[in-house]
């Protein structure tokens, strides 16, 4: 005979231990302001080392060895990028 079990079968799972209602650390996963800032600081980020490496990629090709010119121009280009995909998911975000 089997032992009948602590909650009825079909229902949802119990939470493990450490992610109980009230915790600060969950909670603050589902707010869409923490998700929006930690995607601008991604966003950024990406931009610049994406576009930065391209202009890299294009100065080696175009320019002599040594020369640096589309290097700033593809950081520059990489940050405002970034920073407008970041202000778009804020704006997303927040309605």
């Amino acid at each position: 005979m089997s032992m009948p079990s602590a909650r009825p079968s079909g229902g949802p799972p119990a939470p493990p231990a450490g992610e109980a209602k009230g915790d600060k650390l969950h909670d603050s996963l589902g707010d869409p302001s923490a998700n929006a800032a930690w995607s601008i600081i991604s966003y950024l980020i990406s931009g610049i080392l994406f576009w930065g490496l391209l202009g890299w990629l294009a100065d080696r090709w175009i320019f002599d060895p040594g020369t640096v010119v589309l290097l700033p121009i593809g950081v520059l280009v990489g940050a405002a990028a970034g920073g407008y995909l970041g202000y778009q998911r804020y704006l997303q975000a927040t309605q």
